[in-house]
């Protein structure tokens, strides 16, 4: 592995933790702030909140 940039490795950490995580907002003030819980095996994003309601 090559040493990338700051915003290089910054932007692979990102990366690596949408796919863990799904694209939950954790920011403050968000107005949908990240689950408490894992998300379920198999699913991404918000079909993989246990609290993601449909809209």
């Amino acid at each position: 592995m090559s040493a990338g940039t700051t915003a290089d490795r910054f932007a692979e950490l990102m990366r690596r933790r949408e796919q863990a995580t799904g694209p939950h907002d954790d920011r403050a003030g968000s107005p949908r702030p990240r689950c408490p819980e894992p998300p379920r095996p198999g699913r991404t994003g918000r079909a993989g909140c246990r609290h993601a309601a449909p809209p």
